[in-house]
């Protein structure tokens, strides 16, 4: 198994599940030309500074070029981009304690930190920028506000590894490690001019559109469609006949049914956009078999050139996912 590359996501149809679904917080709203737009949790896209907002591996941020995938500024006081707004960059910064929010306003341009912004969530909240065994905190902007505005949620989750020795009559056995849950929610109200947040006073039922990737937009296109995270463009995938792995061909659509480009790829799907000749795309992290214990390496943000077909660039970003041992 040495030096043997295993996928630690899942395969197969849970894969192509789990890539559906995720995205977090509706990266599949309708945009316009210049819109920013998210490709994951913690990687946006602001075609106006022709650059990417990513989470670094080891922590803190950086803009990336995106033509050349050039580090234009890193930045150690930030650890994972929410929005972009009126030349602003607003990011969450990692906090190890409960009950405490950190908001960062830095320029898109320079990185220079404009402003730094401690709020108080419950006491029982804790707000992971990566979430761990039994936490589950997301974060980003509310579709349905007027205004700048992020909501979030809060999931606490007692877990562990190994089922209990008794179950309680309200749990299903199935779920016996699966013991509590605890979920919070809250609006906070965001001013880009004056570089300021608040938590909002009224509070509302937590918005996750759950609009569909996956939906066939060509009817005269063979294969399944995915539409990119803006909803701009359509990837119609095939599996190849392969003996020796599992490959894909990929016809990128526009809207109106232009042909833009044709590959083979490795995966029926992963979450894309489209600006001007380059398709971004984030590869799920992948892992390897060393001495006998695992050594992951991170999810991949690779550009595209869609008249050529060659890979442009590629960069590291950081997993937001958590894998490792349950606590006992």
């Amino acid at each position: 198994m040495n030096n043997c590359y295993l996928s630690i996501f899942l395969s197969g149809v849970k894969m192509n599940k789990f890539l559906i679904l995720m995205g977090f917080f509706g990266a599949l709203n309708a945009a316009i030309a210049g819109d920013t737009v998210q490709l994951r949790t913690g990687v946006i896209l602001d075609p106006s500074s022709k650059s990417l907002m990513v989470m670094l591996p080891a922590g803190g941020i950086a803009a990336v070029d995106l033509t050349t995938g050039n580090t234009k500024w890193s930045s150690p006081e930030a650890d994972k981009p929410l929005m972009i707004s009126n030349g602003q960059i607003l990011s969450q910064q990692k906090v190890n304690k409960k009950g405490l929010l950190n908001l960062v306003y830095q320029s898109v341009e320079t990185g220079v930190v404009q402003n730094t912004i401690s709020l108080t969530l419950p006491r029982d909240v804790m707000a992971n920028v990566v979430n761990g065994t039994g936490n589950d905190f997301q974060i980003g902007k509310n579709p349905s506000a007027q205004t700048s505005q992020l909501q979030w949620q809060f999931r606490g989750n007692k877990i562990r590894g190994a089922a209990p020795d008794s179950v309680t009559n309200s749990q299903p056995a199935g779920n016996s490690n699966l013991l509590t849950q605890n979920i919070k929610q809250g609006l906070i109200n965001l001013d880009f001019s004056n570089r300021q947040a608040a938590i909002a006073n009224v509070t509302e039922a937590f918005n996750s559109p759950k609009a569909a990737i996956e939906k066939r937009v060509l009817p005269q296109v063979e294969g399944r469609q995915f539409l990119s995270q803006n909803g701009q463009h359509v990837l119609a995938s095939v599996r190849t006949d392969d003996n020796k792995a599992i490959t894909y061909a990929w016809n990128i659509y526009a809207l109106n049914g232009d042909l833009l480009s044709s590959f083979n790829a490795s995966h029926s799907y992963l979450p894309f956009v489209v600006e001007g000749n380059l398709m971004l795309m984030i590869e799920p992290e992948t892992g390897r078999i060393e001495a006998g214990k695992l050594v992951k390496n991170s999810p991949l943000l690779k550009a595209i050139n869609l008249t050529t077909q060659s890979p442009v660039w590629q960069y590291a970003v950081r997993s937001t996912k958590y894998f490792g041992q349950l606590p006992l």
